[in-house]
């Protein structure tokens, strides 16, 4: 028995706690009307014609409401929509929210004790004590009446002052039976039986629910306890989820954004690709309309001059007849045969004249349509195709943290933030290890994927091309433990796996680098020289199906007449010929070659250098006395290292040697309106995994007076910057877009393993008349991005930067002139 009182005190105290703590929340939430007005109406609960009636989705409606939206034996939650089921009058089915009541009561002593009225007056005098049997609120002249009463006159009244500083515990009601016979009977007990379960009082469990009838009697407070505990259990069951349930509901906000962004991507891609194909066609249309206009002429021109012969035939002849009858009619026979050999002369020449007349299918013009509206259809319908891919978030997600950053800024700052890599993906933010969620692609047709059916065309739509959130490539694994020679293996290229090609080894040959120290710790062998590669273009070209080698198509199967005048068939063999994506665009020398293109600009003529069409593919290299002492440049500027060799390649300290930025600069500017193309191959091994957000790489045009103020060029507003750096939310390497430090777009790139080597191909457009540089990955012949709005009044100049030696491996090789075999078609319009 003692054990069992000691039990209870203690569960007592702890219930005596549970109140405080409570009393507390109330006192610091008071402002929060969700627990004191009705989700309908929004007043406040009272005693009056507003009981708070709670609903089986644990909302609090009022009295009043319940009784306007009750539906039958239906309710419909005005707040979360949710069915309750009810067989009768919702206001006596529905319990009582009691808690609320006991709050709300605790509440208006809390807010302001003189604005609460007297209970029972009629004239609503304010109250100033509060009876606790009978839990009312009364004005002086009714607690002198409620303690002269004999059945009240023993009742516990305080001040309502005195409310103030009690806690919640004070307002609760004594809860006691409502049987007629057991009033002031308080409950007690509680009957187990199922289809009981109810608080009884003493009576009851004598009369109504006696155990020799089958009924289960438990003391109040135990089943108190045991049912609080079960209920506790579930709420944290159900709060363990709900911070990953909110981290989902986050991501998928993200996805939904993202998804918004990328409609809108994909809208303009779409709206590229027709915009392209109509140009076709209206170039189609406009050669057409000049053949037309071509054919017309001359059979105009052939028919005015058989007009012309005509009309003067007709006039010599009538000329004569009239002579020759006036002759006949008023000369004599002598006369007459003076003139008779002059007229005989005359009119057998007329005689013999040979007259044409052309018939009018000679000179009818028609239009051979060539294509069938049948063919036609099927190559629209063929020309690209939208698809999704969706993957559900693991379930195993829901049960690890996640944290989200606002909008980055440059300075490349420490990230201690832990992310979940499930739930934490920002649009265009997949690591190349994992496909995204729900990518939405558009497959252009590509000569490769037309078949030929019988007589018709069909159009594979098998492949697609990656949004711009999957990984760039997969990087080749050529090391597996440090430290780690920088040997050349044999091994297959990124760009030859691509294409299914081995890569051809590099001939052995002596190196032109200035000797210099291996890296400090990690490497011990010297970097052998690698050849340079062929463009990946040589390998595996691929454009969008072009509408003149369809119509060429056609007319090899015979649907297109092939009995045309030789100027004709001339004009069109040379219109598929320019529509052709076969068609190698073939480099002329500037400036001396005929086939300069006449629009280009006088400026653009006389530069060294490759042109192809209206594209400059300048000849320049890197400055080679601008190179960082902690850099290596070879001595004829076209490869760049970030090996520390304490000292530039080329002998001695220059004037013009950057003290700040990692790297070196090109010797060509960009100022003079075209457009201007050139490469970089890099290759990069990583010794050890970059921490926090270390560089790798930079590529970049900047004014020439502030690039040696900072190691980047990217916190500039004249400049403009691509590295590859290591990405702080998932801590995989990926391209980073950079214009005065903000962060404008980012593409996943490889891991950071150690061990990795990752070699690429870029692709560099700098269009100064449109301000735009467009940054590409020839290998993948994928656009990464495309930087609008650049300030070309002051010359910029390409700027290529090299970082952390210690921990990776960097080598640029820079591509200009005749050194680029093609012009990449896939960047065509950009």
């Amino acid at each position: 028995m003692k054990i069992q009182k000691a039990e209870r005190l203690l569960i007592c105290d702890g219930v005596n706690l549970l109140e405080e703590k409570f009393s507390k929340f109330c006192t610091s939430n008071m402002e929060n009307t969700a627990f004191t007005n009705c989700i309908q109406c929004h007043n406040e609960f009272d005693e009056s014609r507003r009981h708070p009636h709670v609903l089986s989705c644990l909302h609090t409606c009022c009295s009043s409401c319940l009784e306007r939206i009750v539906s039958g034996k239906q309710i419909f939650c005005p707040d979360c929509h949710s069915q309750t089921e009810i067989s009768s009058d919702p206001c006596k089915e529905l319990p009582l929210d009691t808690a609320c009541r006991n709050y709300l009561d605790f509440v208006r002593i809390q807010r302001k004790p003189t604005d609460i009225q007297c209970t029972d007056c009629p004239d609503q005098s304010s109250a100033s004590s509060f009876c606790k049997e009978c839990f009312t609120f009364m004005c002086p002249e009714c607690t002198t009446a409620h303690k002269r009463t004999a059945i009240t006159r023993k009742h516990l009244v305080v001040p309502v002052s005195e409310l103030k500083e009690s806690g919640l515990n004070e307002f609760h009601r004594k809860d006691t039976c409502n049987k007629p016979g057991h009033e002031e009977q308080v409950f007690t007990f509680y009957c187990d039986r199922r289809g009981c379960d109810i608080p009884i009082c003493t009576l009851c469990a004598v009369c109504d629910h006696n155990q020799t009838n089958g009924h289960l009697i438990r003391n109040l407070s135990d089943v108190y306890e045991d049912s609080k505990t079960v209920v506790q259990s579930v709420i944290r069951e159900i709060n363990a989820r709900g911070t990953p349930m909110s981290e989902a509901v986050d991501q998928l906000e993200k996805v939904v954004d993202e998804l918004a962004a990328t409609e809108t991507d994909i809208s303009q891609e779409i709206d590229t690709i027709f915009d392209k194909y109509q140009k076709i066609l209206n170039e189609r249309r406009y050669q057409l309309q000049m053949e037309v206009q071509n054919h017309c002429q001359v059979k105009k021109r052939d028919l005015q001059e058989k007009v012309k012969t005509l009309k003067s035939y007709t006039t010599d002849v009538k000329t004569a007849t009239d002579f020759t009858n006036r002759v006949l009619l008023y000369t004599t026979a002598t006369e007459f045969l003076n003139l008779k050999n002059v007229i005989l002369r005359r009119i057998l020449e007329l005689k013999n004249v040979n007259v044409s007349i052309p018939a009018k299918d000679d000179v009818a013009l028609r239009f051979l349509r060539g294509v069938s509206d049948d063919s036609f259809v099927q190559l629209i319908n063929g020309i690209g195709n939208v698809s999704s891919r969706e993957s559900p978030i693991p379930q195993s997600t829901l049960h690890n943290g996640h944290s989200d950053t606002g909008p980055m800024k440059s300075g490349r700052s420490e990230y201690t933030s832990p992310i979940n890599q499930e739930l934490s993906r920002s649009p265009a933010r997949t690591p190349p290890s994992e496909a995204p969620r729900n990518t939405i692609s558009v497959t252009p047709t590509t000569p490769q994927s037309v078949k030929r059916v019988g007589d018709s065309i069909a159009v594979s739509r098998q492949m697609s091309i990656p949004a711009a959130a999957t990984p760039i490539r997969e990087p080749v694994q050529r090391q597996t433990s440090l430290p780690a020679p920088l040997e050349e293996k044999k091994t297959m290229s990124t760009v030859a796996m691509m294409n299914g090609m081995p890569k051809t080894p590099a001939e052995e040959k002596t190196s032109f680098f200035s000797k210099a120290k291996p890296p400090d710790d990690h490497v011990t062998a010297d970097v052998t020289e690698k050849k340079p590669r062929p463009s990946p273009l040589k390998l595996e070209p691929s454009q969008p199906l072009g509408l003149g080698d369809f119509l060429r198509n056609l007319e090899m199967r015979g649907e297109l007449p092939m009995k045309k005048s030789e100027k004709t068939a001339q004009a069109n063999r040379e219109s598929f010929q320019q529509l052709s994506p076969d068609r190698p665009f073939q480099p002329v020398t500037s400036p001396i070659s005929p086939k300069t293109p006449t629009t280009m600009p006088p400026e653009l003529k006389n530069l060294p250098g490759v042109v192809y069409g209206d594209i400059v593919c300048p000849d320049f290299t890197f400055d080679v006395l601008t190179i960082h002492n902690e850099r290596e440049v070879s001595l004829d500027g076209k490869i760049l290292r970030n090996r520390k060799t304490g000292k530039p390649s080329s002998s001695g300290t220059a004037e013009k040697q950057f003290q700040n930025y990692k790297g070196i600069v090109g010797n060509f500017p960009f100022k003079e309106l075209g457009k201007y193309y050139y490469e970089v191959d890099v290759s990069f091994t990583i010794y050890q995994p970059l921490e926090q957000t270390w560089l790798v790489y930079e590529l970049g045009i900047c004014r020439k007076d502030i690039i040696d103020t900072h190691h980047t060029v990217e916190r500039h507003e004249h400049a403009r910057s691509c590295y590859v750096a290591r990405y702080p939310e998932d801590g995989k390497l990926a391209h980073e877009f950079w214009h005065n430090r903000d962060l404008l777009t980012y593409v996943p790139l490889s891991d950071n393993t150690a061990g990795i080597t990752v070699d690429l191909t870029y692709g560099l457009l700098v269009d100064t008349r449109r301000r735009k540089w467009t940054i590409a990955d020839v290998g993948k012949q994928k656009k990464l991005h495309t930087f609008t709005g650049i300030d070309f009044t002051e010359a910029l100049y390409p700027v290529f930067g090299t970082y952390n030696p210690d921990l990776v491996s960097v080598e640029m090789t820079l591509r200009t002139g005749s050194e680029i075999s093609a012009f990449p078609p896939f960047l065509k319009g950009f």
